[in-house]
């Protein structure tokens, strides 16, 4: 008789691709941590995000003020308004360059949104943790 346990084992093994496909994924997650948080230039980025949020203007358009109201929840409202000072310029067309990049993120986004609608309704992923 053979053990369940082994067969499910060899059925779930991804084998040299799925490691290689991990590593791959490993190495680029750590390329963007290095290049976000650790270059030279990384820290300047996120204080001008800082900046925005605490003037509560928009250097692009100081007559436009930021809320700091979204939900009521104060921790949810403090990190959505980080939110809207990264979105905002390009949503509102303050500048064009923005624009552009939100739309390849939006275009971007939409498939991952898609494939996770599309993997969630499988019979297969019933008994999976995020099922």
């Amino acid at each position: 008789m053979t053990d369940p346990g082994a067969q499910q084992q060899g059925r779930l093994s991804r084998g040299w691709f799925g490691k290689v496909a991990a590593a791959i994924f490993i190495a680029l997650a750590a390329l963007a941590t290095y290049e976000l948080r650790i270059t030279p230039s990384a820290p300047g980025w996120h204080m001008e995000f800082a900046n925005i949020v605490e003037a509560r203007k928009f250097p692009e358009q100081p007559e436009l003020l930021l809320r700091t109201e979204y939900t009521g929840i104060a921790s949810v409202d403090y990190g959505l308004q980080f939110l809207v000072a990264a979105f905002l310029p390009g949503a509102a067309g303050f500048v064009k360059d923005f624009e552009v990049l939100q739309a390849y993120f939006l275009i971007s986004f939409f498939s991952i949104i898609s494939i996770y609608s599309v993997e969630a309704g499988r019979r297969g992923n019933k008994r999976a943790w995020t099922y």
